[in-house]
């Protein structure tokens, strides 16, 4: 896939470029062509082709040596059948996408009354369907007519794409729901199709490739945040990554990323605070300094109010300067992503035994820069987890609760961070309270002894009402100070959401244990999951945005 000048990037993280199939079910008119050696001749030919056309894919697209393909189609008779084996053939790993359950599919029968499959192409379709390279079987559709059905199928080849394959027929009409139909949508939408128009009118079959919107395909790539990790990979084939490897990498990267960057933004958060706050203080400071206008020398308190001014554009110089750092260089958004990628990161490390596709990471609100890394890692943990089928479930149960939700796990992460973001809040809640009262006490008293002067205080008067006027200033500065300290580590969110995960959690741990089933544990793992996660992509959206206010 790469030339020699690109191996530098061989350790990069594996990117999936999903190719989506639709083709013919019937690739000669039967009326015209009755005998099923021509039928099997014909769909020989058409493997061969489409074989072909995969392998010089990654040089027609212009992919690097870190993209692999992964094939996305239904198992239907004819066209189906020959993508499937041309993708079993040269070892293209492939996901089935079903408008219906396997049985209902496979005994389903047309408008005209005909059987789909013959007991031999059901035959040829549960073997297929066998295969190693076949990592996934999903029902895509809940629709109640045949049409709608595979229209739903169509639509989710097209979602689920880079790229989609269309093996058409010269004579063929088209049908809703069928091949011609997924054609003129994906070409509505400038959806990049390759069609492999079949044309048997003549001596010999031929075949004629025509792209559409070519020019709109974009090979899916890490985001730039990612472009520094690498991976070590057992085999040479970036497809055939374990996705313990992948998450493992992604996990060891993202983890020193987003630590040092939560250093370095609540580092800057205190210095910007604390430098506008100290800098009002010296302000306080040297407006209250009174100075004779005089010839000759500077007198002392004229070079004092000097130097506490210079201080005071020192200090807001270094504030503008740190906060000017933060935005250019983006540290909250790459500190959120890296701590998502991260987590999701530990996540699926979490399903390591539980073969299912991982669909709470696309319902989840990720950034669309992360998509391709998403996509991957679902397609690498089908792969990777086909041998933990029909394995017992019970101790999978056992060990996900304990490792991942128990003994020092998720339960206790979330139990001290919900104290530990309390006590925070607490404190950040009690400077304001202090701060405030303090300025309102010191104007109180100031506005006091300005009506109504002590004579016992006539010597340190001034004195007094320049300290109380000092306070008056600076404390509520202090007090919007520690709530901009709040609100920039979000401390009363992080609260809220701590105590609702821990809640959830804790049900769900529950009924982890007392499951009875196999697909009951996958689905309240899963659900587990997305509550973690959803936990942390909620918190990445209102961090990636949030700066220091």
């Amino acid at each position: 896939m790469q030339s020699e000048g690109e191996s530098a990037s061989s350790g990069s993280l594996p990117i999936v470029v999903q190719i989506g199939f639709a083709g013919l079910r019937h690739m000669l008119p039967t009326a015209a062509h009755p005998n099923a050696n021509a039928m099997e001749d014909i769909e020989t030919l058409a493997c061969t082709h489409l074989t072909k056309v995969l392998q010089s894919l990654p040089q027609d697209l212009k992919l690097s040596s870190h993209h692999f393909l992964c094939g996305l189609s239904q198992i239907a008779i004819g066209g189906d059948t020959v993508f499937s084996r041309a993708c079993q053939s040269i070892g293209i790993t492939q996901r089935i996408l079903l408008p219906q359950h396997r049985e209902d599919y496979l005994n389903a029968v047309g408008s005209d009354n005909a059987a789909d499959f013959t007991p031999a192409e059901q035959h040829v379709a549960r073997a297929l369907l066998a295969s190693p390279n076949i990592i996934e079987e999903s029902v895509v559709s809940s629709a109640s007519t045949r049409r709608e059905r595979f229209e739903d199928v169509n639509l989710e080849l097209m979602e689920q794409s880079d790229l989609l394959i269309c093996l058409t027929r010269v004579d063929a009409t088209g049908k809703a729901g069928g091949t011609r139909d997924v054609l003129d949508r994906a070409s509505l939408r400038g959806h990049p199709t390759l069609e492999m128009r079949l044309d048997v009118r003549g001596s010999a079959p031929t075949f004629e490739n025509l792209w559409y919107n070519r020019e709109k395909f974009h090979a899916p790539e890490v985001p730039k945040e990612l472009r520094d990790a690498r991976i070590r990979r057992e085999s040479s084939e970036p497809g055939h990554t374990s996705v313990a490897q992948y998450a493992s990498a992604l996990k060891s990267y993202t983890s020193v990323q987003a630590k040092w960057r939560r250093k370095g933004f609540k580092a800057a958060a205190v210095v910007i605070i604390g430098t506008h706050l100290a800098a009002t203080v010296f302000a306080v400071i040297a407006l209250k300094i009174h100075v004779e206008h005089s010839e000759g020398p500077l007198p002392p308190a004229a070079i004092l109010m000097r130097w506490l001014l210079g201080i005071e554009i020192g200090l807001l110089l270094a504030g503008f300067g740190v906060h000017h750092f933060l935005h250019q260089t983006r540290s909250a958004r790459i500190w959120a992503l890296s701590r998502l990628l991260a987590e999701m990161a530990r996540s699926v490390a979490a399903l390591a035994q539980v073969h299912t596709p991982l669909a709470y990471l696309f319902r989840l609100p990720f950034p669309a820069s992360i998509r391709a890394v998403v996509r991957t890692i679902n397609v690498l943990h089908l792969r990777s987890t086909m041998a933990a089928r029909g394995q017992p479930w019970i101790p999978k149960r056992d060990a996900y609760v304990q490792q991942r939700l128990r003994n020092n796990g998720q339960l206790n992460y979330y139990e001290r961070s919900l104290t530990r973001a309390q006590s925070l809040q607490k404190y950040a809640q009690r400077s304001f309270i202090g701060c405030s009262l303090g300025a309102i006490v010191a104007s109180g008293l100031k506005l006091y002894l300005a009506m109504h002067p002590v004579t016992l205080l006539v010597g340190n008067y001034e004195l007094i009402l320049a300290v109380l006027g000092a306070l008056a200033v600076v404390l509520p500065v202090a007090a919007v100070g520690a709530m901009s300290l709040a609100a920039s580590f979000d401390l009363e969110a992080r609260e809220n959401t701590y105590s609702e995960t821990l809640e959830s959690l804790k049900t769900l741990v529950l009924h982890l244990e007392q499951a009875t089933t196999e697909r009951e544990f996958t689905r309240l793992a899963l659900a587990a999951e997305e509550r973690l996660l959803g936990e942390t992509a909620d918190w990445a959206g209102r961090r990636a945005y949030t700066g220091v206010s």
